[in-house]
């Protein structure tokens, strides 16, 4: 059927039919369950693991240092968001511990704000890596900066409007960053290799996450100024995510990557 849809939707036809597939591929009733145990299956999934699909990613010298940052820079976001977000309320309760609990309208209406003020980063990002001397490390670049320096400057007053607003701006620049790091990922792997690349590259982003409670657990001992660590940490990680954009050897824009 996709076939035929894809036929069709150029107007052109195929001579490609089920009983031709059948014929190649054996009928579908043919097909018996092998019922394999778990360990079986463990197996057979290791044995599909090869090098071959990963040593493309370090072909030559600027795709390997290229690959290497691009896979720093995922794992480091990984750490530095839930490092912020997930343990935001155990900072605020350390910096005013005999504040009453704020009510759960005011906590939504914040959520809301941020998501609004943070949905434009990635339409804003789709125009700025079309710009020349910018492009998109030079947009992930500084949209990672800032969502440093916005991070750090959380911390230095416990006036709810200034965090919100600050926190506004980490949703901004981080979704800046988001869209072109999804983006700019896949375009610097050879065309065979891009989910390999990417795929590993998201599954650090998922690993150095679970580290995060580790972080915050052993930083956080209830005094304002242990509570701000994780903070610290986070913003610290944005910023070295900067320093390694900036020295990603390659830029995609009007290039066509193979």
């Amino acid at each position: 059927m996709v076939v035929r849809a894809i036929a069709y939707h150029n107007k052109k036809k195929t001579w490609i039919s089920e009983e031709i597939l059948n014929e190649i591929g054996g009928m579908p009733e043919d097909a018996k369950d092998e019922g394999l145990s778990n360990m079986e299956i463990v197996k057979r999934s290791i044995s599909k693991f090869s090098t071959k699909r990963i040593s493309p990613l370090f072909a030559y010298k600027q795709l390997a240092f290229n690959t290497t940052l691009l896979w720093m820079i995922w794992a480091a976001i990984g750490l530095a968001y839930p490092l912020f977000n997930a343990f935001l309320v155990q900072y605020l309760q350390a910096i005013n511990p005999n504040a009453p609990p704020t009510p759960n309208h005011i906590l939504y209406r914040n959520y809301a704000i941020e998501s609004v003020i943070g949905c434009p980063g990635s339409a804003i990002a789709a125009y700025t890596v079309r710009l020349k001397y910018v492009g998109r490390r030079g947009t992930m670049g500084i949209s990672l900066m800032l969502t440093g320096v916005f991070l750090f400057l959380f911390t230095i007053s416990p006036d709810a409007s200034f965090q919100l607003g600050m926190s506004c701006m980490v949703a901004f620049f981080q979704n800046m960053a988001y869209g072109v790091l999804y983006a700019y990922s896949p375009e610097t792997f050879p065309a065979p290799n891009r989910s390999t690349g990417t795929g590993i590259g998201s599954g650090l982003n998922r690993l150095a996450g679970l580290c995060a409670p580790l972080v915050a657990i052993y930083s956080v001992s209830g005094s304002a100024a242990s509570a701000k660590l994780p903070i610290y940490v986070s913003g610290a990680l944005f910023l070295l995510c900067f320093v390694c954009t900036a020295c990603l050897p390659i830029e995609t824009m009007g290039k066509q990557m193979i």
